[in-house]
């Protein structure tokens, strides 16, 4: 019997047995483990007793019987001590050499010890040998194992016996009846009806905890009948709501007070897009809504009011969206306490999305989706009035795309308009949720960032971080189908705090800043100045000049001498001047960087050119002429043009200059992109006797290893070096470098911008011994030059 029960003893008798188990294991294992170290010390502490023991009774035997060399009584002590418990070795040593030896060397762990032998003899202590005792630990090692093997099996079966103990006497005292209860009680979750509990065995006069159990389960088995049948009255009275609800059109759905829904009808599934009314049971309202946020204003406002109406965006089970005006009430019970809500929904999709088109067509661009040039001043208008109110800053940010149309040119418009949107999603990422991005057209842009801050200067530095950050974004690569291109951006940026300035005005000053950032060298970005749209003004009416200068020949060409050593004049540099009927002469500092921005550089650059041709050739038939050069600046737009070389030729060829007294002057501009082709193309110049110069050498970031194959012939030593190269020691170092370099690829070298002879004499120590500047003469007229050389020679 006791087997039978054993077979099944349950979960709670296996955790309770190997509780037992563990307990006594780990308790057994440190008795047995004290006990065992316990006995192995004492067997070590007898070992030493021993030696002590050899020390005391044998020792003087051993020193008399060595004294007289006695073998026969030393053997026999020697073996009175390997007879010992643990011993296994003793030898006499004298002099180092073994007297006599008694028993074995034994492998394993163990301890010795040396006793000295001293012997009087005529008032002296004489040590005549040495006694040597070696024990082992191998029969201590061994009756340590069989304690270990003795204990851990008593161990075990003590064990055993008292798990099986347990094993029974829990099975019969709780086991069995805890299986019983548990049997009665699924029975009665599947049927009320069924009579109560009894268990099978003797009660106790009082009580105890399983007797409370019975009681509780049987109180718990009579509620349960009473609910069941005001249950199935309600279950009644909501079978026939029910069949009302699933029968309306309109779509419902009821929900618990933290949103779990409890209900839908037919029309709401159709709507949810669900196969059944119960596949929404048991999920949270949010669950159907695209932003499951939205869904708590709706639950505060039914909790303090009792009722909501308005738009959610849902999303339904097919993963569809759609527009839902829903209206939500609370249901209450009969002390007015709220107990659920209830829902009805409207599908506004398609209402919504006509809506939208309509609105989309009046205010926004379509084809990046962001609002329009109309959209965009009422926003700004807005914000003037939002700014005024507020005393809070607001900014303009006005954005150009950089040579956008020479990627429309090239790649094609369906490119260009990748970029425009690709650009959208970069700026619209970079604004907060209230601020406005639009497009104008075209490449151009407009940002509305509102309430940055009371100060100036402090909304200032807000918009220099946001600037950085926006050009940053812009200047990242973009892949444009299978074309990766790089791009950039111009960023005109103008504040405003109150309505003195109307909406369009603060559309010129954005656009005003962005063209001077552009101005600046492009991919930069700058604020509003007031003085910037005088700038603007001025700027429209050089150019409108610059044309009709252009077209009426006022321009002129002066020459600056090239000396070599003091006197030596071998040629000149023209440099263009624009002779004003109104303004007077115009520096070039102030029409070549709009000529570059226009491309009138071009034209002007062609005559420069070809009045330089002109000239050599006019001195070729004249004494003491013939052998000058001229240099002639050559812009990097200009020769970049894909008739450079031909140009070149055809002025000389018109002209009938000679190639070799023209010098074309080049800047380290050029070097920075298409290396190849200014290397082809100096090189088709070169082979006609065209010479070259690298002007402002040093200044720029020319790579020596492109500089080594370029056909120059000389380098220009940059102004800047020159002025200083007697006061400061880096111009020095740097100017002495330079002519280094020349000199190691046999290139002629020439500094600009000499004044003084002692720069002249520093320079010529240096080794360069060309050189130009206002020591010999400032740039002239023609005929100035030429009374100048006529002086020289």
């Amino acid at each position: 019997m006791g087997f039978l029960l054993l077979r099944y003893p349950g979960r709670l008798a296996q955790k309770l047995a190997a509780f037992i188990v563990l307990f006594s294991s780990v308790l057994a294992l440190g008795i047995t483990a004290a006990e065992l170290s316990i006995e192995y010390f004492r067997d070590l502490r007898n070992i030493d007793s021993q030696m002590a023991q050899i020390e005391d009774a044998y020792l003087p035997s051993v020193v008399e019987n060595v004294w007289v060399v006695d073998h026969e009584r030393l053997g026999t002590l020697l073996l009175g001590i390997t007879r010992l418990p643990n011993f296994s070795l003793a030898e006499i040593r004298v002099e180092g050499k073994t007297l006599v030896r008694r028993g074995e060397e034994v492998k394993g762990d163990g301890t010795q010890r040396v006793f000295e032998l001293w012997r009087e003899h005529r008032g002296q202590k004489l040590l005549i040998g040495e006694l040597l005792v070696r024990a082992s630990y191998a029969e201590v090692y061994q009756r340590t194992i069989n304690r270990l093997v003795f204990f851990l099996g008593a161990n075990v079966l003590k064990t055993f016996f008292v798990v099986l103990f347990v094993f029974v006497l829990f099975y019969r005292l709780i086991g069995r009846h805890m299986v019983q209860v548990a049997r009665h009680a699924g029975q009665v979750a599947e049927d009320q009806s069924i009579g109560p509990l009894t268990l099978e065995r003797k009660e106790p006069r009082h009580g105890d905890e399983l007797s409370e159990l019975v009681t509780a389960l049987n109180n718990m088995r009579e509620r349960l009948q009473q609910q069941q049948q005001v249950l199935l009255q309600q279950v009644k009275d909501l079978r026939t709501k029910d069949a009302a609800m699933a029968s309306s059109l309109n779509a419902i759905a009821i929900a618990d007070l933290d949103g779990t829904v409890t209900y839908i009808n037919r029309a709401c599934a159709d709507l949810w897009r669900l196969a059944h009314e119960d596949d929404a049971r048991g999920h949270r309202l949010r669950e159907y809504l695209s932003d499951p946020a939205a869904l708590i204003p709706v639950m505060q406002a039914l909790q303090q009011h009792g009722r909501w109406q308005g738009e959610l965006l849902a999303r339904r089970a097919d993963g569809s969206q759609a527009d839902l005006q829903m209206a939500a009430n609370m249901v209450l019970n009969e002390t007015g306490q709220p107990i659920c809500m209830m829902a009805s929904f409207v599908d506004v999709t398609e209402r919504n999305k006509a809506e939208k088109k309509i609105n989309e067509l009046a205010y926004f661009d379509p084809l990046t989706g962001l609002p329009n040039r109309t959209l965009l001043m009422d926003r700004l208008q807005h914000s003037i009035t939002a700014s005024t109110r507020n005393d809070l800053y607001s900014a303009l940010l006005f954005v150009d795309l950089d040579k956008f149309k020479t990627i429309n040119d090239t790649l094609g418009h369906e490119i260009g308009d990748l970029l425009l949107k690709q650009v959208s999603r970069r700026l619209t990422r970079l604004v907060r949720e209230g601020d406005t991005v639009a497009r104008l057209g075209g490449d151009e842009f407009v940002l509305i960032l509102e309430g940055l801050n009371l100060e100036e200067g402090a909304s200032a530095a807000a918009l220099e971080t946001i600037a950085h950050k926006m050009l940053d974004a812009l200047n990242q690569p973009y892949l444009l189908g299978d074309v990766n291109h790089h791009s950039s951006a111009s960023l005109g940026i103008t504040l405003f705090k109150s309505d003195v300035v109307s909406a369009e005005d603060l559309m010129k000053q954005a656009e005003i800043a962005m063209y001077k950032s552009k101005e600046a060298g492009r991919n930069a970005w700058g604020f509003f100045d007031p003085d910037m749209e005088a700038a603007v003004k001025e700027r429209a009416a050089l150019e409108a000049d610059l044309r009709l200068a252009l077209a009426q020949q006022q321009f002129v060409l002066f020459y600056q001498p090239q000396v070599n050593g003091k006197t030596r004049l071998t040629g000149a540099e023209a440099l263009i001047r624009w002779l004003h009927p109104q303004r007077g002469m115009v520096s070039p500092a102030d029409f070549i960087p709009l000529a570059e921005d226009t491309g009138l550089i071009l034209p002007i650059g062609q005559w420069v050119l070809e009045e330089a041709c002109a000239q050599l050739a006019r001195w070729a038939y004249q004494p003491g002429r013939a052998h000058l050069t001229i240099a002639v600046n050559v812009s990097a737009r200009q020769f970049r043009q894909p008739n450079f070389v031909e140009q070149v030729l055809r002025a000389l060829r018109q002209t009938g200059a000679n190639p070799q007294r023209l010098k074309l002057e080049l800047t380290e501009s050029l070097l920075v992109q298409d290396v190849p082709q200014v290397i082809e193309k100096m090189s088709a110049l070169k082979s006609r006797g065209v010479g070259f110069s690298l002007d402002d050498f040093g200044t720029g970031y020319s790579s020596l290893s492109y500089l080594k194959r370029l056909p120059l012939d000389q380098l220009k030593i940059d102004a800047t070096f020159v002025r200083d190269i007697l006061l400061d020691p880096n111009d020095a170092s740097i100017a002495k470098t330079i002519v280094a370099l020349a000199h190691s690829l046999d290139l002629n070298v020439i500094a600009e911008g000499v004044e003084t002879e002692t720069q002249r004499e520093f320079l010529a120590s240096s080794g360069c011994h060309d050189c130009q500047g206002y020591l010999f003469s400032k740039p002239v007229p023609i005929a100035d030059f030429e009374q100048f050389l006529l002086q020289n020679q």
